[in-house]
């Protein structure tokens, strides 16, 4: 998962520890805030402002639903998950 000399050096298991670790704190007082964990080494690799202060997703339309039967919807989702990478 972090091989050695991989192409961030930033992405190392121990930085992905400290994270977690700051993130797993029960007393929310503590607990690292959302922007110190935005801010952190290992997540800052992928961070993009645009994406934080992007406008939040249109409103969910639930006659979506009725487009297709659950056996439709379960071969449309396993097509795009056998088909991402």
């Amino acid at each position: 998962m972090f091989p050695p000399g991989a192409d961030n050096a930033r992405l190392t298991a121990a930085k992905a520890r400290d994270l977690l670790s700051r993130m797993l704190v029960i007393d929310p007082e503590k607990r690292i805030s959302v922007d110190d964990a935005l801010a952190h080494e290992y997540v800052n690799v992928w961070y993009d402002a645009s994406e934080v202060h992007a406008p939040p997703p249109g409103q969910y339309d639930p006659s979506v639903d009725g487009e297709h039967t659950v056996e439709e919807w379960r071969g449309r989702i396993t097509f795009c998950f056998e088909n991402i990478g």
